[in-house]
């Protein structure tokens, strides 16, 4: 009897990559890939005022952070591009710890395809400005205030002295619908090619 082997992986847009989720090969993976998908992908699980993008909240993170962790910021979500954005509180869950195993393992892929070395890419100082973004952005997207985002785990104003760059404008009011994530896409790789 012949068994099939077990598979999981997805079919990237850009590259048409088979991406293998359990077992990431840093050749399948492509910054053109990332940019696409964190780009299509909405935070706060959609529950925004406007489409708020993955790749728009990561390049909000090199703003505040130093040179040498910028690049590590840029990507620290990126292996929600072959996974998705999981809600924090979900996330967190016991049932999700296989989840979140996966996710690392993609994550390590691709700091290791970039030359990030794993002490860089997760670096203390990325999560905690990670934090603070996600109050900052939950407090414009969702429209909280400082006594919703205590429950949510702020503990100061500090989230307030965030830099937020907005990639979509007023002006951006008559793309389409494929231009403005065609802008976002281009902003993110750029970005990115600036600091390699």
């Amino acid at each position: 009897m012949i068994t099939k082997e077990k598979t999981c992986w997805i079919t990237t847009f850009v590259h048409k990559k088979k991406f293998d989720l359990l077992n990431p090969n840093p050749d399948d993976i492509h910054i053109e890939d990332i940019a696409y998908s964190l780009a299509h992908v909405c935070r706060f699980t959609g529950h925004v005022r406007r489409f708020y993008s993955v790749a728009e909240h990561c390049m909000n993170m090199t703003l505040n952070l130093p040179k040498e962790l910028q690049l590590a910021g840029l990507l620290h979500d990126a292996s929600e591009a072959y996974l998705n954005d999981i809600n924090s509180p979900l996330k967190s869950t016991d049932e999700l710890q296989g989840y979140k195993k996966i996710e690392n393992k993609i994550q390590i892929a691709i700091f290791n395809k970039y030359g990030i070395p794993l002490t860089v890419g997760f670096n203390p100082k990325i999560k905690e400005i990670d934090k603070k973004l996600l109050y900052k952005e939950a407090s414009i997207s969702l429209g909280l205030s400082h006594n919703d985002l205590l429950e949510w785990g702020a503990t100061d104003y500090s989230y307030t002295s965030i830099k937020l760059k907005d990639i979509i404008n007023p002006d951006d009011s008559l793309l389409t619908v494929d231009q403005y994530f065609a802008k976002i896409r281009r902003n993110y790789t750029d970005i990115f090619l600036s600091l390699i």
